[in-house]
């Protein structure tokens, strides 16, 4: 019996320390932060030798703060919606992360290199769900969807996400635009030490079909979209931890083509941009402009030459990779401006009653388990299980 026993507690120890070895000490753990907000405007202006932009309508929006943590996958979801959502939402996690296989990174003095980074997309709403969006409130940020929260026991992992978005009309350059202000703020905290095999997410999501009424033939759909430095910051102190941002604009025009793909909601792309960001110092860019819209630089007005290239290139060349103690942090230069990424233009090719152009934003961290642990710690207890029948 006491063989039996004996042989048991070894088994025990045996197995808790094949499935435990890895979860030690991970150190050099500190907070996992994002902010990217890609501000936006749009602006309709009347064909002809008066060229009157056409008001803004008031629309409807959405907006979605999603965090959650696992322990070998199973853990809490928090989720906060603007406007609430009904139950069947109420742990909606708002984004998700899609393999992007076209990121480029670009070193200085060295070759453009593609390599493979996650982006961030919408998480489909289930079929058949009612969904709810509010009124827009404009000249504020007074759009808040509230903080999501989601924490495992003792601390080992906690995720947290926050969306606001604000909405104004501004004159610019001459130009009577709406602008979208997103500023979504997603991370995760851990101990100094962490278990490989906990993972956390943190999401957010904005989607703003920006709207106009009575628009002739002829008219010039236009808007300009910019990096804020001052809201742009970038933590990466984890070796599993991945960081993404995702912003799309889709037109209703009747003859766009849907050759880059559809917007959250369903219409033609006239651009998508992803950005990424890892634990080794790397950015990836992916920007794809629909060939027919004309993408231009927003100060002279001049058609931007191979767009996809140029822009992926302003955005890499802009982003400053800085490695501390404990990570990498990635920041903009401060120069008191936002950096003007570009302006979009196309003409309407048919009156139209009801012209939409959809904004969507959303952003993601990731910390994933350290490979092969929950593996590892299965193996374990199954020894553990295994031998406790046999004795």
């Amino acid at each position: 019996m006491n063989a039996s026993k004996n042989r048991f507690r070894l088994s025990t120890i045996v197995g808790l320390s094949t499935g435990l070895a890895l979860c030690s000490v991970s150190w050099a753990q500190a907070p996992v932060f994002m902010r990217v907000n890609l501000n936006g405007s749009v602006g309709v202006q009347n064909p002809g030798p008066v060229g009157q932009w056409i008001p803004a309508r008031g629309g409807q929006y959405d907006a979605h703060a999603g965090a959650y943590t696992g322990f070998l996958g199973f853990g809490p979801t928090e989720a906060r919606h603007t406007p609430a959502q009904p139950a069947a939402l109420a742990n909606f996690f708002p984004t998700r992360h899609v393999d992007e296989p076209l990121f480029t990174i670009i070193t200085p003095g060295q070759p453009a290199v593609r390599i493979t980074r996650p982006g961030v997309r919408a998480r489909p709403t289930p079929v058949g769900t009612p969904y709810v969006t509010a009124a827009k409130v404009f000249n504020g940020i007074q759009n808040t969807t509230g903080v999501a929260n989601a924490a495992l026991p003792l601390d080992l992992m906690t995720a947290s996400a926050e969306t606001r978005v604000g909405f104004s009309t501004r004159v610019r350059r001459g130009r009577t635009e709406q602008y979208i202000d997103a500023r979504g703020t997603v991370g995760t905290t851990s101990p100094t030490f962490r278990v490989p095999f906990v993972s956390a997410q943190a999401g957010n999501l904005i989607r703003d079909p920006m709207h106009f009424q009575d628009v002739p033939l002829g008219s010039i759909v236009s808007g300009i979209f910019d990096l804020d430095p001052a809201d742009f910051n970038v933590a990466i102190t984890d070796a599993s931890a991945t960081a993404a941002s995702y912003t799309e604009v889709g037109l209703n025009l009747p003859n766009l083509s849907d050759s880059i793909g559809r917007s959250m909601q369903d219409n033609p792309l006239a651009f998508k941009l992803s950005i990424a960001f890892d634990s080794s110092g790397q950015v990836g860019v992916d920007f794809q402009h629909n060939p027919m819209v004309s993408i231009v630089d927003p100060s002279s007005g001049s058609p931007i030459s191979d767009p996809d290239t140029t822009i992926t290139a302003l955005i890499l060349n802009s982003i400053i990779a800085t490695q501390t103690a404990d990570g990498w942090q990635y920041s903009l230069p401060q120069t008191g401006n936002p950096l003007e990424l570009f302006q979009y233009q196309i003409a309407t090719d048919s009156t139209l009653d009801n012209l939409f152009v959809d904004y969507g934003a959303a952003s993601m961290i990731e910390v994933v388990p350290t490979p092969g642990a929950g593996a590892l710690f299965a193996t374990g207890l199954a020894l553990i299980i295994r031998r406790r029948r046999r004795d």
